[in-house]
């Protein structure tokens, strides 16, 4: 019964076909041989020779790691938000690419490229969370606001720390620098 509720406010969408066609194209685009290096924002370009790079260097990944957990988190996130809500879904997608957009302006000196998936996916889980945790308060689901809200309350610090030592906490990875603005900027998008 509880479960039902935490559904009843939600405009339910059993395929979430847009976050499907999404992940197909980030697959396709990450592990194509020449569209990383396109679509990746190259900080020696200048913008105007290539501004699709702002919008498009999400969707694109360092290795095939990299893009299966950035992607993966995508296709789990994006199902649970676009069945809950498609419409909320897809402003917190375009909020969320915009957002990362604006975190370029703190990419640390020195690096020359950005990709990844992460800064949208942290959109969409603070999203999930927040509905979540508002449809479990409107029916006193205590268990499930007190799962989703400590979920949320860590992932929060997790933000803080990164913003805090310009570090990730969870992907320590020599090769590639994480864009620690990016994960707080998809957090307020979402």
């Amino acid at each position: 019964m509880k479960n039902q509720a935490l559904t009843s406010d939600a405009t339910l969408h059993p395929c979430p076909c847009c976050t499907i066609g999404l992940t197909l194209l980030a697959a396709a685009v990450s592990y194509h041989p020449t569209f990383p290096e396109f679509l990746q924002y190259d900080t020696s370009v200048p913008f105007c020779s290539a501004p699709w790079q702002l919008l498009t260097w999400q969707w694109v990944h360092w290795s095939g790691s990299h893009a299966f957990w950035d992607i993966g988190a995508f296709a789990v996130l994006g199902s649970v938000c676009e069945y809950r809500h498609r419409h909320r879904f897809l402003v917190c997608l375009g909020l969320a690419t915009l957002c990362g957009a604006l975190s370029l302006l703190w990419v640390p000196r020195g690096l020359h490229a950005c990709r990844g998936l992460s800064g949208i996916d942290s959109a969409l889980f603070t999203l999930a969370a927040t509905d979540l945790i508002l449809a479990a308060h409107a029916m006193k689901d205590r268990p499930t606001l007190i799962l989703v809200g400590s979920a949320l309350v860590g992932f929060v610090l997790k933000t803080v720390a990164e913003l805090t030592t310009g570090q990730a906490v969870f992907a320590q990875t020599p090769a590639m620098t994480v864009l620690t603005a990016t994960h707080a900027a998809g957090a307020v998008a979402g």
